[in-house]
């Protein structure tokens, strides 16, 4: 069984790791890291839509869902980069 305060625990974290998602550092680098995974994902998955442009809002979604995740990745690596990065700060 699971206590309110573990709950509580778990909110207030992935409150924290969204907030950490969107700071300056950490959407930049995230970012340069989506816009060139997610232009070769695009060109490999998608290249004859794009040369016939033939574009539909399902392959637009598509496309965009193809940035978000390798965004999304990246700002993980970097908030648990940022967590370890300060548990060994407050351990020192």
């Amino acid at each position: 069984m699971v206590s309110f305060q573990k709950i509580f625990l778990m909110k207030s974290g992935s409150i924290a790791m969204l907030q950490m998602m969107f700071e300056r550092d950490t959407a930049w680098h995230s970012l340069k890291i989506a816009l060139i995974v997610g232009t070769i994902l695009t060109v490999i998955n998608h290249m004859s839509d794009l040369l016939s442009r033939h574009f539909t809002a399902p392959l637009l979604f598509s496309i965009v869902l193809t940035y978000c995740v390798p965004y999304v990745v990246a700002a993980t690596g970097v908030i648990h980069g940022k967590a370890q990065f300060r548990k060994l700060q407050n351990n020192a």
